[in-house]
This record gives C-alpha cells, sequence and structure tokens, in this order.
C-alpha cells in the first residue's frame, strides 16, 4: 500500500492542512462484514469526518468541503514548500459524537456518512473482541440512521437490513431482505437472514 499526501485549504479560511491519501493498495488479507465494512490491512477505509489540534483547541472539517491545492507524491521528496503544513487526523468516536450532538453534520449527506462512520467504529469494538455488544449510545444512532437509507439502492437495504438486525428487530430485518437484491449481493443478504432468524445482534465476518 502507497500514499500520497495531499494538501487542502480548508473552506472559508486560507489555512492548508495535509492528508494522507491512498495512492494504491489492494484488498489482499481483506475481511467482510455484515455491516459492510471492509477491514482491508492494505487500505484503509477515510473517514468523512477530519480535525486539526486537539481538546477543546480542535478544528473540524469535511474533507468533501476541501479545495485541493497541491499534493507529494509517493516516490517525491516529502521536504519543501508544504513543510510547515500541519497533518490533519481523522475525526475519532468521542469526536463524531461531539459532531452529531452539535449539528456539525449540516446536510442530510453528511449526517448520513457521519452515523455509518460511527456505527462502524462501534462495531470494530466487537470485531476487536473488546466489546460483545453496542452500548446504548450507538444503538440510538442506529435508529436514528435507518431514516437515511434509501428504498432504492441496494447496499443500502443491505444495512438498513443488518441495522434493524442488530437492533434486535428482527421481523423488520427480514422484511427489508425481501428487496430484489442482484447475485452481487444474495450472499450477504443470506447471511444477515440466517443471523436474523437466529436472533443473532452481533456483526458478523462474511465468510
Amino acid at each position: 500500500m502507497t500514499y500520497d499526501i495531499v494538501i487542502l485549504k480548508l473552506p472559508g479560511s486560507d489555512k492548508l492542512v495535509k492528508v494522507f491519501v491512498c495512492a494504491s493498495g489492494n484488498s489482499r488479507g481483506a475481511r467482510y462484514w455484515t455491516d459492510c465494512k471492509p477491514d482491508m490491512p492494505m487500505y484503509k477505509s477515510p473517514v468523512a469526518l477530519m480535525k486539526i489540534g486537539a481538546g477543546e483547541d480542535r478544528d473540524f472539517f469535511w474533507r468533501e468541503d476541501c479545495e485541493e491545492v497541491g499534493r507529494i507524491g509517493h516516490f517525491e521528496s516529502k521536504k519543501g514548500r508544504w513543510d510547515d503544513v500541519e497533518f490533519a487526523d481523522a475525526a475519532t468516536e468521542a469526536d463524531m459524537m461531539y459532531a452529531l450532538a452539535w449539528g456539525l453534520a449540516d446536510t442530510p449527506k453528511k449526517e448520513k456518512r457521519l452515523r455509518i462512520d460511527l456505527w462502524h467504529v462501534g462495531n470494530d469494538h466487537i470485531r476487536g473482541g473488546k466489546k460483545q455488544a453496542l452500548p446504548q449510545m450507538h444503538l440510538d444512532n442506529i435508529k436514528v440512521l435507518l431514516s437515511f437509507f434509501s428504498d432504492e439502492k441496494p447496499t443500502d437495504q443491505l444495512m438498513k437490513a443488518e441495522a434493524f438486525r442488530e437492533l434486535g428487530m428482527f421481523d423488520q430485518a427480514l422484511k427489508t431482505l425481501e428487496f430484489e437484491f442482484d447475485e452481487d449481493f444474495q450472499f450477504t443478504c443470506d447471511v444477515i437472514k440466517e443471523l436474523a432468524l437466529a436472533g443473532s445482534v452481533q456483526v458478523t465476518e462474511l465468510i
């Protein structure tokens, strides 16, 4: 896996930040899960919300709102005109909670993405074996997220069914899985259905 460094100008400001972006990667060693998050050692999915600074001095921004003003390729020297530009960090689980509480996701698209990122981060504790179940704050997030899923998109319908299942709403999960999925989605659909029928609420690896 290789990374470029992208220089971004924050919206409504002349401030510049650096972020890493994947220049090349592969799916070797990847694991896939029922919440539709891939876990790829050779590629880390970016989150939508970024930050600079720490503690009370941190500032949040959305990658999609920024202008790319420069790029340092993987094989280029990292020394040069961007030396004084600060690296940005991905928002943490606590940051995402803060952003939702204070309305920093100011469009439906941003709120949906942020709530999906938060859902996946919550399930990461289960994937890593640190927890056996989602805390209530994450269940509350999933309840709100349900209203953001499209009734037309197959990926959204899979995620909606999985969200219902993780909430213990098994009848609603099974009803959602009546959607006419293409063959590419059928395996995941079948796994979620089997888990719902078994009364399981835990995110599960697709194997």
